[in-house]
């Protein structure tokens, strides 16, 4: 079935999440981690063609500000690639949480790619990508993601 829009419902789904980027702004201020206005409309961009990539809606709020707040504090996230991070980031979200068929909620496994991205990938989103699309997400006990 093809969910398109209704007229305006778009401009609600983008002002959501150019609300949901302010709360990024807030949630990594600490760490010196801020998103200008041109970046956060590129990612509500990203945002809409992410979720229609991956055929898949958001019926409560946005996945950003868990990234966010899950990232945020990484000692590898410099500044000036925040948000192209935070754009990568958000795209293997949603082709993970297609790959794993929902079988981990959505803090389980931002928690896996934070995890990964702060130990094994050493702040690279290239290696975290390569991880996960080999289904060898790392979990911290040196396994790889659904083995026993």
């Amino acid at each position: 079935m093809d969910l398109e829009l209704l007229p305006g419902q778009h401009l609600l789904f983008v002002e959501r999440d150019l609300q949901e980027m302010e709360l990024c702004n807030q949630l990594t201020e600490a760490y010196g981690l801020q998103l200008s206005a041109n970046e956060m409309r590129e990612l509500c961009i990203l945002h809409d063609a992410a979720l229609k990539n991956s055929g898949r809606i958001e019926l409560g709020g946005g996945i950003l500000p868990l990234l966010a707040a899950a990232f945020g504090d990484s000692p590898y996230l410099a500044p000036r690639e925040y948000a192209a991070t935070l754009a990568a980031l958000l795209e293997l979200f949603y082709q993970l949480k297609n790959d794993c068929c929902d079988r981990l909620s959505d803090e389980e496994l931002i928690e896996k790619m934070a995890d990964c991205y702060n130990h094994e990938a050493h702040g690279s989103v290239e290696f975290l990508t390569d991880a996960a699309m080999q289904g060898t997400l790392p979990e911290r006990d040196g396994t790889a993601a659904g083995e026993e």
